[in-house]
């Protein structure tokens, strides 16, 4: 199922972009969005709603069973991204990478942030910036749904 849905962004962001100069905006867990960016060269926006896609070394984020020292913390998320993130996500996406002519990413993790820049859906007061989150960055505040009552 998620070879089919990354397929598909793959084929959807292709089709914009020979269409036209095109700049794309995709969540973090849009592999194909990503991987068509870096094969046809046009800019893409990752787009987060969630803090603990951007793990911070100096003020990691609150996570069910994370717990102790910083150190800890970082040695559970990188031992966590290796044995379970990376180990699931990256032998499919790296075979089909591979017959795209692309090379293998090593860490899912480091991969997900587009060079182009981030768009944080995220309120300083609900997660402060840190030194180690990606750039370029640009934050929001929670996109809100507003609706009006029919008169």
């Amino acid at each position: 199922m998620m070879a089919l849905a990354r397929e598909q962004q793959y084929e959807l962001f292709k089709r914009f972009h020979r269409e036209g100069p095109f700049a794309g905006v995709a969540n973090c867990i849009c592999f194909g969005a990503q991987t068509a960016s870096e094969q046809f060269g046009f800019p893409l926006i990752t787009s987060h709603i969630q803090p603990a896609v951007l793990w911070s070394d100096i003020k990691p984020p609150k996570l069910p069973g994370l717990f102790g020292s910083r150190w800890l913390k970082k040695t559970l998320a990188r031992l966590g991204e290796k044995l379970y993130v990376d180990t699931i996500a990256l032998p499919t996406l790296n075979s089909w990478r591979e017959r795209l002519g692309l090379t293998p990413i090593q860490r899912l993790t480091s991969w997900w942030h587009s060079k182009h820049g981030v768009l944080c859906l995220i309120p300083e007061w609900y997660a402060a910036p840190q030194a180690e989150w990606p750039r370029p960055l640009e934050r929001t505040d929670f996109h809100m749904w507003h609706f009006r009552s029919r008169p």
